[in-house]
């Protein structure tokens, strides 16, 4: 799909596909995706330095902001179209003008990044500023290989608000970690993105039913929503991360999230733990209890929210990106709510309250890139009060800017920050998935086979064992450790 050469872009229309790929039931070990793509790029230069020009820059030597970014050199922008949409990179490339009028930004919004911008990488003409999410680009690969622009000095610039306060210090607390690979700071995470499980308030209001806490409520409420004709769960069988979400929550709640340490390190025993056990058990007896959406998986995450939305589960695991994706199907008066996946027993390691708080949609800066410093220019533009506001009234989701919800009246957003407030943890997370693609796509084909009954919890658990072992002793692929 080619760029459209205005500073609004080309859109398509699109809902937030699946973060990562399905896969089949059993997978077999192979190299990380997109391995051939590093082994033709080789070394890549250096990415510019503030004051600097790149291959695309400006002819008469003008550098404008603390970046340099050249007065009149294109910019190319390629966003995701999913979920958030792409109308929000227009108050972007306003800003973005208002400090360099003579450039051109073309912005590109399409839903499959990978297959659009793999081969630019090879050939080595990346856009400027990619939008890395939907069915993205291999970073741990590009990483590894340093085709990615180290975005430390945005953090240090100062911000587009107020030349006193640097850009790092607008913004919330875990966007760094979620950003750095093996040190450096490679991903600019915009969303700060709340994963639980979404319910409808009205529903529960209707019926006198109460959030659960922990799994035993859960179970309960299950039962008594079986009797009504609603499913207590709807989850896309052919886009499983959405269910590895609840899968984590559940272990590091449990168990602490020196569990969840364990297998990003890919400690030996770490996946036989009893708390990870304990949380293949727990989703896998959700089926035999027949508390699960019929035909689950088979659906897509479209088809899986929309029976959500339609009532016919009470419970969809997604990201706060889920109100804003559904809004054209939702029924009026659905009132859209977050919460926090429960507690396998009373004596988890942390409160019920704690909420998996990612910051997500990465950008990234190619280290090929022709205008690298009209892209930092461009982030910092969205870092700006102005544009973060602007992307919550649009979207309903905030943003990594410290207190920028501004006047958004949305009441999934009320609830998001609410639970935010009542127990943001950024640490409740797996880095595995992004680290290691055998094991990811492992966990997905394992998850899928203990909703369906091929498998045990305690079979489950060995054949991750045996895959992260299998990691762990494969020389070919880089090693990451979390701490």
């Amino acid at each position: 799909m080619a760029p459209r050469m205005a500073a609004s872009g080309q859109r398509t229309a699109g809902r937030h596909g699946p973060r990562e790929d399905a896969v089949p039931r059993r997978v077999l070990l192979r190299p990380r995706l997109a391995l051939a793509v590093v082994l033709a790029l080789g070394a890549a230069p250096a990415a510019c330095a503030p004051g600097e020009t790149g291959p695309g820059g400006d002819p008469t030597g003008d550098v404008v902001g603390p970046f340099g970014a050249p007065a009149g050199a294109d910019l190319e922008v390629y966003v995701f179209d999913g979920g958030y949409g792409a109308e929000y990179t227009d108050t972007v490339v306003d800003l973005y003008h208002r400090g360099l009028p003579g450039s051109r930004v073309d912005v590109s919004a399409v839903q499959e990044i990978a297959t659009q911008l793999q081969p630019r990488f090879v050939a080595g003409n990346p856009p400027d500023l990619v939008d890395n999410s939907g069915r993205p680009l291999e970073v741990t690969t590009l990483a590894d290989a340093g085709q990615l622009t180290d975005l430390a000095p945005l953090l240090a610039a100062p911000s587009f608000d107020d030349p006193a306060v640097t850009v790092g210090e607008t913004l919330v607390d875990g966007v760094v970690q979620a950003g750095t690979h093996d040190g450096t700071l490679l991903e600019l995470r915009y969303v700060n993105t709340a994963y639980g499980l979404w319910y409808s308030r009205s529903l529960f209001d209707r019926h006198g039913w109460t959030v659960p806490t922990t799994w035993d409520e859960l179970l309960a409420l299950g039962e008594q929503a079986k009797a009504e004709g609603i499913a207590l769960l709807a989850y896309p069988g052919q886009a499983m991360s959405y269910l590895a979400d609840v899968f984590v929550a559940l272990v590091g709640k449990q168990a602490g999230l020196g569990a969840l340490e364990a297998l990003d390190n890919l400690e030996p025993g770490a996946w036989r733990a009893p708390a990870v056990v304990a949380a293949f058990d727990a989703l896998a007896g959700l089926r035999t209890r027949g508390l699960v959406l019929d035909g689950c998986e088979g659906l897509d995450h479209t088809q899986a929210q929309t029976a959500f939305v339609r009532g016919e589960a009470l419970f969809y695991p997604a990201g706060s990106w889920l109100e804003n994706e559904m809004r054209h199907v939702t029924p009026a008066g659905f009132e859209m709510a977050i919460a926090p996946v429960p507690l396998l027993d009373d004596d988890a390691a942390l409160d019920a309250a704690a909420l998996t708080v990612v910051p997500g949609e990465p950008f990234v800066v190619p280290a090929r890139a022709a205008n690298p410093a009209g892209a930092m220019e461009f982030l910092r533009a969205m870092l700006s009060r102005e544009a973060a506001a602007d992307f919550t009234r649009r979207t309903g989701v905030p943003t990594v800017v410290r207190g920028t919800t501004g006047d958004a009246d949305l009441p999934a957003l009320r609830t998001v920050t609410e639970a935010i407030d009542a127990g943001a943890q950024p640490q409740l997370r797996a880095w595995f998935r992004t680290w290691y693609e055998p094991l990811r796509t492992q966990v997905f084909a394992t998850l899928g086979d203990v909703l369906a009954g091929r498998v045990t919890a305690q079979e489950a658990a060995t054949t991750l064992q045996e895959t992260a072992d299998d990691v762990a002793a494969d020389d070919a692929i880089t090693k990451h450790t979390r701490r």
